[in-house]
C-alpha cells in the first residue's frame, strides 16, 4: 500500500499543491533560505496564503477546524507545554539572544511549568558561536531538564552537521532537524560535509551512488537521496551507539579525544 492509497482526493490535491510550491519556491532558494530572514518570512507568508497552515487549527484561531476537534490549552508568555492537536505533537520553542539568557529562560520555564516541560526545542545558533560553547549550553540545559524530569525530550533546531549532532547528543540532545541536507553533500566514510556539487568526488559506495536504478537520475535528485540515505543510516548507528554505551569511543575516533575530554570537564 502506498501513501496515495491512504489519502482522500482533497488531501492528494493539497499534497500536489504543496509539492509544486516546494519545487518552485523553496528548492531553488535552498542555499539562502536559512541565512536570509526576509526570505524565510516571505516563504512562510506564502505558505500561509496557500491555506496549508490553517488546516490544523480551530476557527477562533484563524484555522478551519471546529472547537470539538481540539483539546483546550492556554498560553502564557511562552507556550506552556507540548500539546496534541489532532494527534500532532506541538513542541515549545525557546529562543534567546545569548547562551546565558537561553539557559536562564530554560530554568524559568522548567520552574514555572514543572509538569508541562516534557519536551521543548532550542535553536543551535542560540547556544553559542563555537561548537564547544554550544555543547556547554546543551549540557547545562540537559542538567536543568533532568532535575525536573530525566525522561524529558530536547530537540535542536537548525543542526544537521553530523559531527555537531554526535557531540550534542553526547551532551544530552535527543533529536535534530535542519536544511543542511539540501545545501551540502555528506561523505559517509568520515561524516565530512562538502559542497553540494561534489558528490562525484566522494567515491561513495552507498546504495544510491552504486545502484543502476540511479545511474541516469537527475543530479539534484540523486544527491538529495544520497543525503537522506546517509542520515537514515547515521541515525540508526547513533541510536545503536547509545544503546550499547559506545558513543564516547566513537566520538574520540571521529571528533578527537581532546574535545571529548574538554566536554567531560564541563
Amino acid at each position: 500500500m502506498y501513501l496515495k492509497d491512504l489519502l482522500t482526493e482533497e488531501e492528494l490535491e493539497i499534497k500536489r499543491l504543496f509539492r509544486k510550491f516546494v519545487d518552485n519556491e523553496i528548492m531553488p532558494k535552498r542555499l539562502e533560505i536559512e541565512q536570509e530572514k526576509d526570505l524565510v518570512a516571505k516563504i512562510l507568508q506564502d505558505i500561509t496564503d496557500l491555506g496549508v497552515l490553517r488546516m490544523g487549527y480551530p476557527k477562533e484561531l484563524g484555522g478551519e477546524k471546529s472547537d470539538k476537534d481540539f483539546r483546550k490549552f492556554t498560553f502564557d508568555n511562552i507556550i506552556e507545554s507540548s500539546v496534541f492537536l489532532n494527534n500532532v505533537l506541538f513542541v515549545p520553542i525557546l529562543h534567546e539572544s545569548t547562551p546565558g539568557k537561553l539557559i536562564d529562560l530554560v530554568n524559568e520555564f522548567v520552574q514555572k511549568f514543572p509538569k508541562l516541560c516534557g519536551s521543548f526545542a532550542v535553536a543551535e545558533r542560540d547556544c553559542g558561536k563555537s561548537i564547544l560553547e554550544r555543547a556547554e549550553t546543551i549540557l547545562q540545559i540537559r542538567r536543568i531538564m533532568n532535575r525536573s524530569d530525566p525522561q524529558s525530550f530536547l530537540h535542536i533546531l537548525g543542526c544537521g552537521n553530523p559531527k555537531s549532532m554526535l557531540l550534542l547528543t553526547y551532551c544530552g540532545a535527543d533529536s535534530f532537524d535542519s536544511l543542511d541536507w539540501l545545501k551540502h553533500v555528506i561523505n559517509p566514510a568520515d561524516h565530512s560535509v562538502h559542497d553540494f556539487s561534489h558528490l562525484e568526488l566522494l567515491n561513495c559506495r552507498c546504495h544510491v551512488c552504486t545502484s543502476s536504478a540511479y545511474m541516469d537520475a537527475d543530479y539534484l535528485e540523486k544527491t538529495l537521496l544520497h543525503n537522506l540515505l546517509y542520515y537514515r543510516v547515521f541515525v540508526d548507528n547513533l541510536q545503536s551507539l547509545i544503546r550499547n554505551a559506545l558513543l564516547r569511543p566513537y566520538l574520540e575516533k571521529h571528533i578527537g579525544n581532546r574535545i571529548v575530554k574538554q566536554i567531560d570537564k564541563l
